[in-house]
């Protein structure tokens, strides 16, 4: 293995094992049988700003050039907000939501643990699962958006996926530029990358 493919190997574990931790997590709130909507939304909204950073260096972009939000909402409309995805595709109803309300909705979680603020239009609530459309419309009744956090994080990580299909085409097809950004991500998580040591 070669010194390319050791720094190669090393981003690529690394976008696994956060990508695989942060599943866990979600899966680990879920399975508690609690209502952690909100402490599960927190972590989806961690696992964007991962990834569209890695997508923002992968690409060659200076970060201090390029706003959180642009970063955020570009990601979103990358790979999860799109036709691309199966997830997104089917359920698109029940997300029910743009990625600009996504970035609004991270921005309250993040530095208030809480909820956009309510418009004159509308209040943004959360639910997990599917509601029926009767009851959606009651809701809507009420200017309520109503965002499904299980669809929600079905195509967000159906988005994550489609990020490292990405990248298995750019090595492919671009290999220069795939050298490159792989090399810009391994510089990030030589510095900012964390291990767990078990003791």
């Amino acid at each position: 293995m070669n010194e390319f493919e050791k720094k190669e190997k090393e981003v690529i574990d690394i976008l696994v094992a956060k990508s695989g931790d942060l599943t866990n997590s979600l899966s680990v709130l879920e399975k508690t049988g609690e209502n952690h909507l909100k402490s599960q939304t927190v972590l989806l909204m961690v696992m964007i700003d991962i990834f569209s950073r890695f997508e923002l260096i992968f690409e060659g972009k200076n970060e201090k050039q390029v706003k959180n939000s642009a970063r955020f909402i570009g990601w979103l409309n990358k790979y999860a907000f799109t036709d691309q995805n199966e997830d997104y595709k089917n359920y698109k109803q029940f997300i029910n939501c743009s990625a600009e309300q996504t970035y609004q909705i991270r921005n309250a979680l993040l530095h208030f643990y809480g909820l956009p603020p309510r418009t004159k239009d509308e209040a943004i609530c959360y639910i997990n699962g599917q509601m029926t459309k009767e009851k959606r419309e009651e809701f809507l009744k009420k200017n309520m958006r109503v965002v499904d956090v299980r669809s929600l994080e079905n195509v967000i990580r159906q988005g994550v996926l489609l990020q490292f299909e990405y990248l298995k085409r750019i090595q492919k097809e671009d290999s220069k530029k795939y050298i490159s950004g792989i090399l810009g991500m391994y510089e990030i998580t030589k510095w900012e990358g964390t291990k767990t040591i078990n003791i």
